[in-house]
């Protein structure tokens, strides 16, 4: 997506399908790489508000109803200077499988 449109697009998907998790889920993402802590937060309650749907849509089931939702979790942790509870929960994570296949494959 063209940078500065970004957000209007994601706002846009979150207007279309408010049930989903997956723009909320990016918009946290783009908060936090703007440094709006405060909207990320926002974005990610409201992400994590959202009831599992049933079953799970096809696209992105270990995504943000999974692993990925648990790995912003210990972002949004860390930007608040929850070190520890991050460090805690991030190690708890790392016993789901796909969490710490996914985050070994983005971090190494």
């Amino acid at each position: 997506l063209d940078p500065a449109a970004r957000e209007s697009h994601l706002l846009h998907a979150a207007r279309i399908q408010p049930h989903r998790r997956e723009a909320f889920a990016y918009l946290t993402q783009h908060a936090l790489m703007q440094s709006r802590l405060s909207d990320a937060i926002s974005w990610f309650r409201i992400m994590d508000s959202l009831p599992l749907p049933s079953p799970l849509p096809w696209t992105h089931q270990g995504m943000w109803y999974g692993w990925a939702r648990q790995w912003l979790r210990v972002r949004i942790l860390k930007a608040t200077g929850k070190l520890e509870q991050a460090e805690i929960e991030h190690a708890q994570n790392l016993t789901d499988p796909d969490y710490a296949a996914q985050t070994a494959a983005l971090f190494g």
